[in-house]
C-alpha cells in the first residue's frame, strides 16, 4: 500500500471544493491531488530515492500538505519539524536523521543556512526553498525552489504510480517535542493515521465532509498533523491553514473570517480566550460545535468556566507523538470535564504498579497502551525502545487512575515525581489543587535545592494576584506536610514545548539562585 494513495483515494470520493482555505486562496480536490501527484513526480526525477528522510521545516500552508504527501507517495519520508527550531536543535536532527535533503521556508533558511550547509549528507541541490505561498515582502532566496519541481513531471498524472510497500512499513517520522534532553525521532506506520482519521475523527468526534476545521498545534507535531492534514482529507472535511502564529487576536480573526464547526486547541489557548473575550464579538465562539483539547491536562474549573460562558464543554482527551494522535477522549456524546476521557475504539490499556501489576480501579499507576496498528518505536535508539516499547504495548511514562465507567483520568507524569524526606510526591496533585481553588494562570510545583544542598518544594505562580498566605493555610489543611511548597515564587510564565507542557527542568534551571530573585516568599 501507499499512505498517499490512500488519502487522495477519499479526497478524490468526498470531492470538497473548498478542502483547504488559505489566506484569500480555496483549494479544492481537484487542485490538490493534482499538485501532490506533479510534486511527486517531480522529486522523483530529482536526486530524492525511496526512504530518503526529508526534513519539512514549513509553515502551515498548502505547500506543507502537498510536500509531505508527495514524499509519501515517491517512497521517501518526510520529517517535520518546528520551523522556529533552535539552530543547536537542528544541526542535533540532520546529523541524528541523516537526512538527505530539506525543504524550507526562505526566512528560516536564511537564520538555519550555517546549519544545513554544514550537514555532511545534503546536497546543495537537495536544499529546496519554498516559494508557492510567499507574501511579496518576502525574498527569494539563490537555491532549488518548490515549483521546480512542480515542472519536471515525465509522464501523466492521471497514471501516477504511487510507491509501494508494507502497511506497517514506516511511512514519516516526527521528532518528540519532549520536556527533557534531544527530541526522538518517532518511526510512523503507513497504517497509524490511516486508522486514527478513522476511529477518532470519523467515529469518535464524527467528523464529517459537513466540517471545518481550525487548529491551533501547528503541523510540524502530531497533534496538529492529525487535525489539519489526515483528519480533514481522509473524512471530507474542510480546513484552514494559517501561516502565522496564534495570537489571540490572529485567533478570533480567523474564527469570525472561516466560522469553523470543529475547533483544535491546548489548555493555555483556551485560557487566553476566557480571558480576552471581552475585546472581541463572541458569536461565532457560541456557533463551534467541538472544542477539542490535547497537548496538556485540561483543568476541570476552566473546563467549566468554559461551558457556562459559551454553552458547549471543551471536549479533553490524550494523545502522544509515540502512538500518532489521540487515544482516550471525551466525545459529543460522553464527556465529563472531571476525567481526561474513554479509550478510542480498538487501542488496549493496561495501568500498571510499581512493581509491574496491574493496579485496581482507582488506584494510581503508569498508563501502558496498545494499538491496532504496528508500533515502529524510535529511529537507532535501543535504550529507549527496551524501555518504552515491549510486544506491540507502549509505556506512556503517565499517570493515571480509571474509574468504574472505565473513563481514565491523568495524574500527572512519572518522571515529574520527587522525593520529599524519602517519601514520593506528585505535583500535580498540588497544582490541581491550588488552580482550582485560587485565581491562578498556572502553577508549577517542582524540586529545587537549598543553600544547604537539601530539597525544597516550590511552587510557581503565574498570577495577577498575590495569595500565598491564602495558598499556604488552604494546603497546610488539605495535604499532608511533606508535600507543602517551602517557598512560594511568581513567575511571568513558564518554559514550554510546543505541547503547552511544562518543560521542569528548565525552570529549575533557570531558578537554581532563587535566593536572588526579588520576590521569592519563604514559608
Amino acid at each position: 500500500m501507499n499512505l498517499t494513495e490512500r488519502v487522495l483515494i477519499e479526497v478524490q470520493k468526498h470531492g470538497n471544493e473548498k478542502q483547504i482555505w488559505f489566506k484569500d486562496r480555496i483549494i479544492g480536490h481537484v487542485e490538490l491531488i493534482a499538485k501532490v501527484q506533479a510534486l511527486a513526480q517531480g522529486f522523483e526525477s530529482s536526486d530524492l530515492k525511496p526512504d530518503n528522510r526529508v526534513l519539512l521545516i514549513l509553515k502551515d500552508t498548502p505547500a506543507f500538505t502537498y510536500s509531505f504527501l508527495a514524499l509519501i507517495a515517491m517512497g521517501a519520508i518526510p520529517v517535520p519539524i518546528n520551523p522556529k527550531i533552535e539552530p543547536e536543535t537542528l544541526t542535533y536532527i540532520l546529523k541524528d536523521s541523516r537526512a538527505s535533503a530539506v525543504i524550507i521556508e526562505p526566512s528560516e533558511f536564511q537564520r538555519l543556512k550555517g546549519e544545513i550547509s554544514q550537514s555532511t549528507y545534503i546536497h546543495s541541490n537537495n536544499i529546496i526553498l519554498q516559494d508557492l505561498f510567499l507574501d511579496e515582502n518576502e525574498t527569494r532566496l539563490v537555491g532549488n525552489l518548490l515549483s521546480y519541481f512542480l515542472e519536471l513531471k515525465s509522464y501523466s498524472i492521471e497514471h501516477y504510480k504511487y510507491y509501494q510497500k508494507k502497511a506497517c512499513s514506516v511511512g514519516f517520522w516526527q521528532y518528540t517535542s519532549g520536556t527533557t534532553g534531544m527530541p526522538k525521532a518517532v518511526q510512523h506506520a503507513q497504517e497509524a493515521m490511516l486508522y486514527s482519521s478513522k476511529a477518532f475523527a470519523g467515529e469518535a468526534l464524527r467528523i464529517g465532509s459537513a466540517e471545518r476545521l481550525y487548529s491551533i498545534p501547528k503541523m510540524f507535531f502530531g497533534y496538529g498533523l492529525g487535525n489539519s492534514l489526515f483528519f480533514p482529507l481522509m473524512n471530507g472535511a474542510s480546513v484552514l491553514l494559517d501561516d502565522a502564529w496564534p495570537t489571540i487576536e490572529r485567533v478570533f480573526e480567523n474564527i469570525e473570517r472561516f466560522k469553523p464547526t470543529c475547533f483544535w486547541g491546548v489548555p493555555k489557548m483556551y485560557s487566553l480566550i476566557l480571558k480576552n473575550h471581552p475585546k472581541f464579538n463572541i458569536t461565532y465562539l457560541r456557533e463551534i460545535q467541538t472544542y477539542f483539547s490535547a497537548g496538556s491536562h485540561m483543568p476541570k474549573g476552566l473546563n467549566e468556566k468554559w461551558s457556562s460562558l459559551f454553552g458547549s464543554p471543551i471536549l479533553d482527551g490524550i494523545g502522544s507523538t509515540e502512538i500518532g494522535h489521540v487515544y482516550i477522549s471525551n466525545t459529543r456524546a460522553q464527556n465529563n470535564a472531571g476525567v481526561t476521557g474513554w479509550p478510542v475504539a480498538g487501542y488496549e490499556f493496561k495501568i500498571l504498579g510499581e512493581n509491574g501489576i496491574e493496579v485496581a480501579d482507582n488506584q494510581i499507576g503508569v498508563l501502558c497502551i496498545k494499538p491496532p496498528y504496528a508500533l515502529l518505536g524510535y529511529w537507532e535508539n535501543i535504550e529507549n525502545n527496551t524501555k518504552k516499547y515491549k510486544q506491540g504495548w507502549y509505556n506512556s511514562g503517565d499517570l493515571f487512575t480509571k474509574n468504574h465507567d472505565q473513563s481514565y483520568v491523568y495524574q500527572g507524569r512519572n518522571d515529574d515525581l520527587f522525593k520529599v524526606n524519602s517519601r514520593w510526591v506528585n505535583p500535580s496533585d498540588i497544582e490541581r489543587l491550588v488552580m482550582s481553588t485560587f485565581k491562578v494562570d498556572e502553577c508549577a510545583f517542582i524540586d529545587l535545592i537549598d543553600e544547604q544542598g537539601l530539597e525544597l518544594p516550590a511552587l510557581f505562580l503565574v498570577s495577577e494576584f498575590e495569595q500565598e498566605e491564602e495558598i499556604m493555610n488552604f494546603l497546610t489543611y488539605n495535604i499532608e506536610a511533606y508535600k507543602r511548597p517551602k517557598i512560594i515564587l511568581y513567575i511571568n510564565e513558564l518554559p514550554k514545548n510546543e505541547n503547552g507542557k511544562v518543560k521542569r527542568s528548565v525552570l529549575k534551571a533557570k531558578h537554581l539562585n532563587w535566593q536572588e530573585l526579588n520576590n521569592p516568599i519563604s514559608i
